[in-house]
């Protein structure tokens, strides 16, 4: 099996339904799909067992919390490739998982979201000028979750989500597989998902700026990440790719020999 995609959910049936329809209607069907329900008191249920002809494998039953729902979902997953889309998001079209197929060969490949607020507006975010990202983009912006295709192998190898965490343990789990694991990555122009920005980490931003920063002190030697953020506004105005190349690669070698020293 080449791909898991994994719905996570709790008290949105409607979104539930728009995300479920959406992986139902891909042109290409050898992949595996995996619903995890957080005991929904609405109709989410009943929503799931409408297409649970269509669904490798649905639990409903407490947990707790998003990451929490996500790494039950990673344990009972047996694709190459994960893939998190969680209710309220949405395939963009009915081809994208037959494209993709086309594209996983790498660690971690990733496409561009298109977000949706709740006026229906739509804006695409896409990362392609980031084929090596730093410890300067994570430190500013984030990375693509929703459209991200992960190597399923690389949970045994970087760990499950931060249950610890209420909105940003994705975001530290790239941090620690891409700055700090230096694992392969791959950027690649299609628009993959369609994403509510209605959810909780779109509308916790205090707590969000919060669990960024602790993250950061947690996993990052203090005078590493004091200096990187000295050195940030110097990084940001050099165009040189090359150059850029060439800092993000030193620091990765200072937060190694920090961590080996720190040891």
């Amino acid at each position: 099996m080449k791909l898991s995609v994994i719905t996570i959910n709790r008290n949105n049936a409607e979104g539930l339904r728009n995300t479920i329809e959406s992986v139902v209607a891909q042109t290409f069907t050898d992949f595996e799909y995996i619903v995890i329900d957080g005991a929904s008191t609405d109709e989410s249920v009943k929503v799931i067992k409408q297409y649970e002809d269509k669904i490798t494998y649905w639990v409903s039953e407490p947990d707790n919390g998003i990451y929490n729902a996500m790494n039950k979902g990673i344990v009972k997953a047996h694709g190459e490739y994960l893939q998190f889309l969680n209710s309220g998001d949405c395939y963009v079209d009915k081809y994208v998982v037959n494209n993709v197929q086309n594209y996983l060969d790498e660690d971690i490949v990733y496409g561009n979201i298109i977000c949706v607020n709740r006026n229906m507006e739509k804006m695409r975010l896409s990362l392609y000028s980031k084929q090596d990202p730093s410890l300067l983009d994570f430190y500013d912006s984030f990375f693509l979750h929703p459209s991200s295709f992960i190597r399923r192998s690389l949970f045994d190898v970087v760990g499950p989500y931060d249950e610890n965490l209420s909105i940003v343990a994705d975001w530290k789990w790239f941090l620690q597989a891409i700055v700090i694991k230096n694992v392969q990555i791959k950027y690649s122009d299609v628009d993959v998902v369609y994403f509510d920005m209605n959810g909780v980490s779109s509308v916790s931003s205090l707590i969000e700026i919060q669990e960024r920063s602790k993250v950061l002190h947690d996993l990052i030697p203090h005078r590493i990440l004091v200096d990187y953020q000295k050195w940030s506004t110097t990084i940001r105005i050099i165009q040189d790719i090359q150059k850029r190349r060439m800092l993000n690669f030193l620091y990765k070698v200072l937060i190694w020999f920090s961590k080996k020293i720190m040891r």
